[in-house]
């Protein structure tokens, strides 16, 4: 019985030790996972979704709009002199300018819709639940807040015309 015991402990020890490895091999792979997922369809400089994460969202938006036969809006935002803004400012000002942008478009919206960046110049954001009627007025609302932007440049305060077409 005494010799039982002697190897019992030490290999059940053993074992229990080694199963927690690989719960914890498992556990730090799967949020890996879920980290690189995240990774993947967020945009690193304003926080919204990029392009694949919008579409992957719009195809969400457009079946559940067919299965529970409500309407949505999808609202494109292109700033249209947004290489000339690059050619004043340089690339690292033009990021802030994007970020200040995309602070105006989130605050402006409401919170469940999904906002994001499909391209470099252009914003998107999916209205769900809302009409024709609904987006013009989100419209309106936007254009009245972005036509400038006041944003931090080499240390200054400075507001920026930006023409977005909507």
């Amino acid at each position: 019985a005494y010799i039982c015991w002697f190897f019992f402990f030490p290999i059940s020890s053993f074992l229990v030790g080694r199963l927690a490895e690989i719960v914890m091999h498992y556990k730090r792979d799967a949020d890996n996972e879920a980290e690189l997922k995240k990774l993947v369809t967020i945009d690193v400089t304003t926080g919204f979704y990029n392009a694949q994460g919008f579409f992957r969202k719009l195809d969400e938006e457009f079946l559940r709009a067919q299965r529970y036969k409500t309407k949505f809006s999808v609202l494109l935002i292109r700033i249209s002199n947004f290489d000339s803004l690059r050619k004043i400012y340089g690339e690292i000002n033009l990021v802030r300018i994007l970020q200040s942008t995309a602070d105006i478009v989130s605050k402006e919206t409401r919170y469940p819709d999904v906002k994001s960046v499909v391209e470099g110049d252009m914003l998107g954001v999916i209205l769900a639940e809302t009409d024709e009627d609904g987006a013009k007025v989100v419209v309106e609302k936007l254009h009245r807040f972005m036509d400038s932007v006041t944003t931090e440049i080499n240390g200054i305060k400075r507001v920026i015309r930006i023409s977005p077409s909507m």
